[in-house]
């Protein structure tokens, strides 16, 4: 920012020019700044002792607005969030659905600390896919002898459990994890809101499995849906992208005190009433179109020994059906001893996978467009609960941050 003549004669102002990055190349910076189409004046009052922003009049008015209406969420829901598991050495912790079932096999006792975690890519919006990953939850006051397989299999991995600060210190025996996080972990046995530590979109989940999440993770535990629905509204992304630590390529980390003053709405018992009930349903349509996905994509895996599947069939419900066959032909194995010119799929194998995209993929784009219409009416009771104009909102959209939830 530059003092303006207003500010040089007393006026106590400031010019401000927002200067885009990918505008640099191509522009002289001096007449960039020179015009005047190109800045705005703030007030010196701005710049105080406590946070300040160089926003717009405007934006900066709307920004107050939406933390007059609310009110801290560690007030409004009781809680405060915490970090998920650390354990300081997840080679030795966590472990695959093979390497689970091998150890309770030899030991069915082991299975009381053996745990399904969540990690940071796991949480989707409304509710997470967790993907079968396991961690071995050891306490610093268990008796491991108790559980001599997870003890053996600890062993294989004890010369770098032993390397961790924590365990040269002596806060904790070698084969435990850090103490960071498994001091609460009850709190992820209970319903929760869980969301990622950086993100680049809000996807804010609801989950009541108990199960874990790693230090890639936050949990808020609450099951209030109406939280959950402010922090996947575009008016709360809006409001965190101006607030939270940036990160790389425009992600955000909602960490800490910004997270805990984050301000909510209180909403009427009309408005709560509409939210839940339209959040219930979202979640509930993720968990369908995932398991749906899950088990097409598990069934093509198995039945055309498909090893990758890559991005297209990852997302099979997009693609329509002479693009569906192509690559599922394209990921198959090859037969050695077959002609070049020759076509791995036979006939049955043509037909089961038009069945597949005609049983499947309907359905799958009927809720998401079901999905759509709920988020559009989701987000504009969350701009009614913060008493928002139409002028604001259209205000919100044209100052829209990266990655704006649009429905």
């Amino acid at each position: 920012p530059q003092p303006s003549p207003q500010a040089r004669r007393g006026k106590e102002e400031v010019l401000v020019c927002v200067v885009p990055r990918e505008e640099l190349p191509k522009i002289n910076l001096t007449q960039y700044v020179q015009n005047e189409d190109n800045s705005y004046t703030i007030p010196w009052s701005r710049f105080s002792d406590h946070a300040w922003s160089l926003e717009p009049p405007a934006v900066d008015e709307l920004m107050q607005k939406i933390q007059r209406v609310g009110i801290a969420l560690k007030d409004f829901a009781g809680v405060k969030p915490y970090r998920g598991i650390m354990t300081g050495f997840n080679e030795a912790f966590f472990i695959d659905d093979a390497t689970k079932k091998k150890l309770i096999l030899d030991d069915p006792k082991c299975a009381e600390i053996i745990k399904p975690i969540l990690r940071g890519q796991d949480i989707k919006r409304w509710c997470p896919e967790w993907d079968n990953l396991w961690i071995i939850f050891v306490k610093w006051d268990c008796n491991i002898n108790n559980y001599p397989s997870v003890l053996s299999w600890l062993e294989e991995h004890r010369k770098g459990l032993e390397l961790r600060p924590e365990v040269k210190q002596g806060r904790f025996p070698w084969y435990a994890l850090s103490r960071y996080g498994s001091g609460y972990s009850h709190l992820f046995e209970q319903p929760k809101i869980i969301y990622q530590v950086i993100q680049t979109f809000p996807l804010y989940a609801f989950d009541n499995s108990g199960v874990l999440g790693n230090d890639k993770t936050f949990i808020l535990p609450t099951q209030d849906l109406f939280i959950l629905a402010v922090l996947n509204s575009p008016l709360l992304w809006w409001y965190g992208q101006r607030i939270f630590t940036k990160m790389l390529s425009d992600s955000i980390s909602p960490m800490g005190y910004l997270f805990e003053t984050l301000p909510i709405a209180q909403p009427t018992a009309e408005i709560r009433a509409a939210v839940e009930e339209i959040v219930t349903r979202l979640i509930e349509i993720t968990k369908l179109n995932g398991q749906v996905y899950k088990d097409v994509l598990d069934w093509l895996q198995v039945e055309y020994k498909i090893e990758k599947l890559g991005n297209k069939l990852a997302y099979f419900a997009t693609l329509e059906f002479a693009e569906f066959v192509e690559e599922v032909r394209k990921r198959m194995p090859k037969p050695k001893t077959a002609k070049k010119a020759s076509d791995p799929l036979s006939v049955p194998a043509f037909t089961a996978l038009r069945q597949a995209h005609n049983d499947y993929v309907p359905e799958i784009q009927n809720r998401k467009n079901e999905a759509v219409k709920l988020e559009q009416r989701l987000a504009d009771l969350v701009n009614q609960t913060y008493q928002l104009t139409p002028a604001e909102i259209d205000l919100m959209w044209k100052t829209a941050p990266p990655r704006m939830p649009i429905f």
